[in-house]
């Protein structure tokens, strides 16, 4: 039960962070380079993907749990 318990603590984090990287890159157009904007683009979206995934493997792993109880 604590994997579950740390897959939605990780998710959380990688959701504020998604959200503080995305915020970043959408005021990150003034005055900077196209390469750099598509980096922070590729990092906000690795966010938002790790955040997603983390989530579903804590959902599963409550549902596999509660199968086995």
């Amino acid at each position: 039960m604590k994997d579950v318990f740390y897959h939605f603590i990780a998710s959380v984090f990688y959701l504020s962070i998604a959200v503080l990287e995305a915020s970043d890159t959408r005021h990150y157009l003034v005055g900077k380079g196209q390469k750099d904007f598509r980096i922070n683009i590729a990092a906000t979206v690795f966010a938002f993907a790790a955040t997603l995934l983390y989530t579903i493997h804590g959902i599963l792993s409550i549902l596999r749990w509660k199968s086995a109880s």
